[in-house]
C-alpha cells in the first residue's frame, strides 16, 4: 500500500474536490453518463477533468482504472442511496399498516413526512461524514477513499523535489 507521501503529485485541496462535484452533478446527467464512463478509465470524471484532478489506486500507485471508478462513483453511491431508499420504505409500510380509527389524511402525511425527513437526515449525516473526513486528519481522504483504497490528487503541479511518476 502506497504512502501519500510516495506520490509525484500533492493531495486534491477539498474545494477543488467539492467544485469537481459540482461540475459533476450538472455534466454527468446533461452528457447522459457517457462522459464518465469514458472518463474512468483514466481514473477521473468529467468534474475532475475539468479541475485537472484524479483518482489513484493506495494500493498500486497508479490511476484508478474503469473497474475501481465504478466502484467508487457506481457502487458507494448506489449503497448511500439504498440507505436512503430503505428508510423510506420502512416509513411508508409503518404509514400503510397504521389501521387505527383516528388515522386520517392528516397524520398519515405528517407521519410519513416525518420520516421522510429522518431519511433525509441520515441521507446528509453520510454525505457529510463523507466529506468532512478529509479535513478530519484521516489522510487527507474521504470515508468512501479509504473504503475503496483511492486517494484524488492534483495534478495541476509536481511535488518539489519528486518527478512525475
Amino acid at each position: 500500500m502506497y504512502d501519500i507521501h510516495e506520490f509525484a503529485y500533492p493531495i486534491a485541496r477539498p474545494v477543488k474536490r467539492f467544485i469537481a462535484f459540482l461540475l459533476d452533478l450538472i455534466l454527468v446527467p446533461l452528457t447522459l453518463g457517457i462522459w464518465a464512463i469514458i472518463a474512468w478509465d483514466k481514473g477521473q470524471t468529467p468534474g475532475k477533468q475539468i479541475m485537472k484532478l484524479r483518482v489513484y489506486s493506495t494500493t498500486s500507485g497508479k490511476p484508478a482504472k474503469w473497474t475501481h471508478m465504478g466502484i467508487r462513483e457506481f457502487l458507494v453511491p448506489l449503497a448511500y442511496f439504498t440507505m436512503f431508499f430503505l428508510t423510506q420504505t420502512i416509513s411508508l409500510l409503518a404509514t400503510i399498516t397504521d389501521f387505527s380509527p383516528s388515522t386520517t389524511r392528516h397524520n398519515f402525511v405528517w407521519f410519513h413526512g416525518h420520516h421522510f425527513g429522518l431519511g433525509v437526515l441520515i441521507t446528509i449525516a453520510i454525505w457529510l461524514i463523507d466529506g468532512l473526513w478529509a479535513n478530519l486528519g484521516f489522510g487527507k481522504r474521504s470515508l468512501t477513499d479509504h473504503l475503496v483504497k483511492t486517494i484524488v490528487l492534483d495534478e495541476t503541479s509536481i511535488k518539489s523535489g519528486q518527478a512525475q511518476r
